[in-house]
């Protein structure tokens, strides 16, 4: 994100810079990824000796997403940007953008920086499997079990250059896959920003936490559980992860693409 905000302005330097966040969802880390292109705007401004230009952001979710809690985020969101960039960053307007993207949210040329991170992860049925195994001990009718569908496909890095090109509509200026474990690792930045919260939470029950923030709309309205059980639910989820966890290094792979609109 960082070198392709730096290419950008290498050759760019618009007075109103347009961003958008797709698949922002809502709580506390739904303005992380926005912070980071502002801090990378800001420093790549700073280092060229240029004005920083206006921010116009799109944070964009489904239509049921909790966008009110967002909002009551930004004004301290606005506060910590004024404190730690100074009056003359900016300024930064903000707006939710319910609805899909997979239409048009947008007018044309309207952005300048597009992010999506785990833009599709509620279509995964990776997290749901171990999940459906353990709703299935007679909480739950055998018809709902059978019945319950979270298509998932993970292409390789050729197929999805492949398809990229296909479209003709963007360059590829980097592809690259990895393997990152379930819970990110022990050296992982959220064991390192957490401290000793780490050392009270077992690797399980921070998978679970994670797949229940994905997931737990679905598996609620598929088979009309309350809280009480989904609260047993993730519990029992986090014990199996964690077994699972005693005989193998568990991971799933992750691809990160930068695109370029051509022109």
């Amino acid at each position: 994100m960082e070198e392709a905000i730096i290419d950008f302005y290498g050759t760019n330097f618009p007075d109103r810079v347009g961003v958008a966040d797709l698949g922002c969802s809502s709580g506390p880390n739904c303005l992380l990824a926005l912070s980071e292109i502002l801090d990378t705007i800001f420093g790549v401004c700073n280092n060229m000796n240029r004005p920083t230009p206006e921010i116009i952001a799109y944070l964009n979710d489904l239509p049921g997403n909790d966008f009110n809690s967002i909002f009551g985020l930004l004004p301290a969101f606005h506060q910590t940007l004024k404190e730690e960039k100074g009056s003359d960053f900016g300024p930064c307007f903000l707006s939710g953008m319910p609805g899909s993207f997979y239409g048009r949210l947008l007018p044309r040329n309207t952005l300048h920086f597009v992010h999506s991170s785990s833009g599709l992860h509620w279509l995964s049925q990776i997290c749901c499997r171990y999940i459906v195994l353990v709703l299935s001990q007679g909480v739950i009718e055998k018809e709902k079990i059978d019945s319950f569908d979270a298509p998932y496909y993970a292409p390789c890095p050729e197929e999805l250059e492949t398809q990229i090109e296909k479209e003709g509509s963007f360059i590829i200026d980097r592809l690259e896959a990895f393997e990152i474990e379930w819970d990110g690792g022990e050296g992982s930045t959220f064991a390192k920003d957490h401290g000793r919260k780490c050392d009270t939470v077992t690797r399980g029950q921070r998978v679970s936490k994670i797949t229940r923030a994905v997931v737990e709309s679905m598996i609620e309205s598929h088979f009309g559980v309350g809280e009480d059980v989904m609260d047993d639910l993730f519990r029992r989820y986090a014990d199996v992860v964690d077994n699972h966890f005693l005989k193998t290094k568990a991971t799933y792979a992750n691809i990160i693409i930068t695109l370029t609109k051509k022109c």
